[in-house]
């Protein structure tokens, strides 16, 4: 389809358009196309709508005092919705996001106060269709609890909640899962609060009211980290392709298992198997849950719980506390609590 837009020479704006629905394509939009970010795009003033100058393949003679423009159709990754401020977004055919889920950053956001962490979501998610708010805690039990079985890219956490605290939680994450980006959200401004966070590795320190500038950049700066770590891993595939011949994902997912059942017994994290194995945590989980239906830590917590169950029946002698060391849980209380919610019983009752 080609489409021609004329402007007369000293006019202040373009002559308003419309893209009629023509092969697959619609778009209602008036006035002259934008994507403000950046500088090879016109202004767009009149609407929500815009379509990008990168998806114009010719136009001609733009000193004159007509402008022609040819457009590639389809146009759907050239056409942009203002999302807020000055800052615009791809969108699909039906409105939706043209970002692959498959490199959407997955966020976990823990805030005790409702309207606070409603509002953190709907921020977050309004500022780029490739963050995707994937569950929001008003505790950080609640978080971690979800983590241990779901793979997330990031949490973004209130310091001071009920039943285990923002510390507690980064503290957590730290130890079994490092490779969680962390930011940290609070009414205080605690230089012991603030110590802490550093020592467990948080990415940012917000003060509330949480600015959405600051919110912005915070999550900016996070997101092209964790981009830029998964280009790495693609660099890697590329790189052991190339040593190895073609490895499929379903052979490494099997390794991974095999890696699993040697070393159960051992205090393992994610961040540890993927440095085994030369990949980026995201990218092991997501191949794992795609041929297994499961994540790596609930395969892990399969392996540990059949073990336990099978020392607690043929070794009475074995404390709880040895079984659970014996199994890769230094810490026996949350040894029995996962185990009771895996089996429906305490350690203790199922020994007798």
């Amino acid at each position: 389809m080609e489409y021609t837009n004329r402007r007369r020479r000293g006019r202040k704006r373009m002559a308003s358009y419309r893209v009629r629905q023509r092969s697959g394509l619609q778009s209602r939009e008036h006035g002259e196309a934008s994507q403000p970010d950046r500088r090879n795009v016109f202004d767009q003033r009149n609407s929500r709508l815009a379509v990008g100058r990168h998806g114009i393949t010719q136009y001609f003679h733009p000193h004159a005092a007509y402008l022609w423009f040819r457009f590639r159709v389809p146009l759907w990754q050239f056409i942009y919705r203002r999302s807020g401020g000055h800052h615009w977004r791809p969108i699909g055919e039906g409105g939706t996001s043209m970002t692959n889920a498959d490199n959407a950053i997955r966020i976990v956001v823990a805030e005790d106060e409702d309207l606070i962490r409603n509002n953190l979501v709907k921020k977050i998610e309004s500022m780029d269709s490739a963050l995707k708010v994937v569950y929001a805690a008003e505790d950080g039990k609640s978080a971690l609890n979800y983590i241990r079985d779901n793979a997330a890219d990031l949490i973004v956490t209130d310091i001071r909640m009920p039943v285990m605290d923002g510390l507690e939680l980064i503290k957590s994450l730290q130890s079994h899962y490092p490779h969680i980006r962390k930011i940290i959200t609070t009414g205080y401004a605690d230089f012991e609060y603030a110590r802490q966070a550093v020592r467990y590795e948080a990415s940012e320190y917000l003060l509330k009211p949480i600015k959405t500038g600051e919110l912005q950049k915070a999550i900016v700066r996070v997101q092209t980290s964790i981009e830029n770590e998964k280009s790495m891993y693609k660099k890697n595939v590329a790189e052991g392709l190339r040593v190895n011949g073609a490895v499929s994902s379903e052979d490494i997912v099997g390794q991974v298992q095999h890696y699993l059942r040697e070393n159960f017994t051992k205090e393992i994290s994610l961040e540890e198997i993927s440095r085994q194995f030369n990949f980026t945590p995201s990218y092991l989980s997501k191949i794992f849950i795609k041929h297994t239906g499961e994540a790596p830590s609930k395969y892990l917590i399969s392996l540990r719980i059949n073990e336990a169950k099978y020392l607690l029946a043929n070794h009475p002698s074995l404390s709880v506390k040895e079984v659970a060391e014996r199994v890769g849980y230094p810490d026996q209380f949350y040894f029995s609590r996962l185990f009771k919610q895996v089996t429906g019983c305490t350690p203790k009752e199922y020994q007798k």
